[in-house]
């Protein structure tokens, strides 16, 4: 068990979504009501709380998704947490690779810690600043995105393996790293291995 899981703050109209919910409530992370300005700006306080505490936060800026995938507008609200809270942020851009469909894949890119110091704020605590952060920010969130790996769909486990060899040259690393249950196509994740094993040896 984790001690101290990441929290988020998710839009009200993930509540109620299965598994989304499920992790929701097993981490005590928020829904927030985009439309209502006090419940925001309580559960902001509440974050701002948590994160004095010692707690890591998830958020999403942009509040929404965009309809193709294109980086939206930040909201400040993000900003007023760090403001309160001295924290650094990570920032994390996530890339759609086959377009922004419901099963497609995509990657997680990482970018450099933002230490705090380097936002700009003072004790002045102004609107300015708040807006300044909040462009910084989203300019990181721009920049670590990174180029999109080349994907192939097999469709099948053999054919998978056989096309990482016939693509690998001498010297490379082909790594068996399904990240999925075997139950689609093994009894389990052992026969899954032993399979993985044959193809090798048959090469």
């Amino acid at each position: 068990t984790c001690p101290n899981p990441l929290a988020a703050v998710l839009k009200k109209e993930l509540g109620g979504v299965p598994f989304v919910e499920q992790v929701r409530q097993c981490t005590n992370s928020f829904l927030m009501d985009r439309e209502d300005v006090r419940q925001s700006m309580t559960v902001i306080n509440n974050v701002i709380k948590e994160v004095k505490g010692g707690r890591n936060y998830l958020i999403f800026p942009e509040g929404t998704r965009s309809p193709d995938g294109s980086l939206l507008r930040f909201k400040s609200g993000m900003s007023l947490i760090v403001q309160q809270t001295k924290a650094d942020v990570l920032p994390c851009n996530i890339t759609y690779m086959n377009g922004k469909k419901f099963r497609s894949h995509v990657i997680v890119n990482v970018g450099e810690v933002i230490p705090f110091e380097t936002l700009g704020f003072s004790d002045a605590q102004s609107p300015r600043e708040l807006k300044g952060a909040t462009r910084m920010i989203r300019a990181a969130v721009e920049n670590c995105a990174g180029e999109k790996p080349e994907m192939t769909d097999c469709g099948d486990f053999e054919s998978a393996v056989r096309a990482a060899a016939a693509a690998a040259e001498s010297g490379d690393v082909v790594l068996m790293s399904p990240a999925s249950a075997s139950f689609d196509q093994f009894k389990n994740f052992m026969v899954r291995g032993e399979c993985f094993k044959k193809i090798i040896k048959e090469l």
